[in-house]
């Protein structure tokens, strides 16, 4: 193993699982590019209500080479990934493309093109099957035969990684973009007093660790389902350290806007799960990268534990690496601070996808 102040990188040659599974009913269209073909997919999975559809971005390249299945954060997105006016998924999918590496990136279930229950409406294990199904049909190789079918998450979606990777048949390979590495409720916390910080300007030592204790409380009574009265009593005495009452009639709804959110099925599940058990089942190759500037998964609550968790399943091939002046997302507005967005200026930095390529490349695999 070496390590020094930004990346860590432990590794032993090993020979990967590869698996072949059955094909999953498909429909696809395409459209040809020069050497680069863009096929649109839909694809069954387990439940008969959702349906994914996709785009499967084909370099002739990347025939018998490498595909990377992408895989969303939380929140309902669509295939391209929107983020401040920006498709973040589509840029990653033409800067693989570009070097001859494939992509497959989905609707998610209930978004766009695809069907069934909204995530908001599912929890993170229902879209673990999701992605199962996605990487069975990758797998399968009806449309184009693989050498390498892995994984590039982002946030939620590097943890749904992380859970296919402790699975039988694994992917060949995990690249984890701000994965959380704790706990749902520790990342939760740490993301609400952040927020409520800057939110709010309260800087007072002793103010700040009553707002921690709230939103604790607030995770506990959500995992436990407690009765909407006792999150109501919690949630109104939080919100008046921040000078807020609800009893206002222009606050009524930050009250049961909370109340609502901390009680709903894909909430409760995150503040429970903890993706660090996954991960210390995790014996795939593995590039984890966090932003320096990132304030939602920080590297500096989670890059350790997810050392701990590779370290603990015996990981033989592993990589750690913080990004300088990077944010959550990976994108910089031009001429703006880190972590400052601007709708529709927002770019994705060569040196992101440059490090995602340059490790493929570096980890031929079996």
């Amino acid at each position: 193993m070496t390590c020094n102040r930004s990346r860590i990188t432990h590794r032993v040659p090993v020979l990967a699982i590869a698996g072949l599974l059955a094909l999953l009913p498909f429909s696809l269209s395409a459209e040809t590019g020069r050497d680069i073909q863009s096929h649109e997919v839909r694809l069954s999975t387990p439940d008969p209500e959702v349906t994914l559809a996709g785009t499967l971005r084909l370099p002739d390249s990347a025939r018998n080479g490498i595909v990377v299945l992408m895989i969303t954060g939380s929140g309902d997105h669509k295939r391209d990934a929107i983020i401040s006016g920006t498709p973040l998924f589509r840029l990653k999918a033409e800067a693989l493309a570009a070097a001859g590496i494939a992509s497959l990136r989905l609707d998610d279930r209930g978004t766009g093109e695809s069907t069934g229950p909204s995530t908001r409406a599912s929890t993170t294990a229902d879209r673990v099957v999701d992605m199962r199904a996605a990487l069975d049909w990758l797998r399968a190789g009806e449309l184009a035969e693989f050498s390498r079918v892995g994984v590039i998450g982002h946030s939620e979606g590097a943890g749904i990684g992380a859970r296919l990777a402790a699975q039988t048949n694994p992917p060949d390979f995990l690249i984890l973009l701000g994965t959380p590495a704790l706990q749902g409720k520790e990342v939760w916390v740490d993301q609400q007093v952040a927020g409520f910080r800057q939110s709010v300007g309260i800087e007072a030592p002793e103010i700040l660790a009553q707002v921690e204790a709230h939103m604790r409380e607030a995770a506990r009574l959500s995992i436990a389902g407690a009765a909407p009265e006792a999150m109501q009593e919690n949630t109104i005495a939080l919100f008046a350290l921040g000078g807020i009452d609800v009893n206002a009639e222009e606050n009524n709804h930050m009250l049961e806007g909370f109340t609502s959110r901390m009680a709903d099925r894909w909430m409760r599940h995150f503040l429970a799960d903890n993706p660090a058990q996954a991960l210390a089942a995790t014996r795939v190759p593995v590039l984890a990268i966090y932003g320096s500037h990132d304030r939602l998964t920080s590297a500096a609550a989670n890059a350790g534990p997810l050392v701990e968790a590779l370290v603990t399943a015996g990981n033989p091939d592993f990589t750690v690496q913080i990004m300088p002046d990077q944010d959550h997302f990976f994108l910089r507005a031009p001429g703006r601070p880190v972590g400052e967005h601007a709708f529709g200026e927002m770019e994705l930095p060569t040196e992101v996808m440059s490090t995602v390529i340059a490790w493929l490349r570096r980890n031929p695999g079996p």
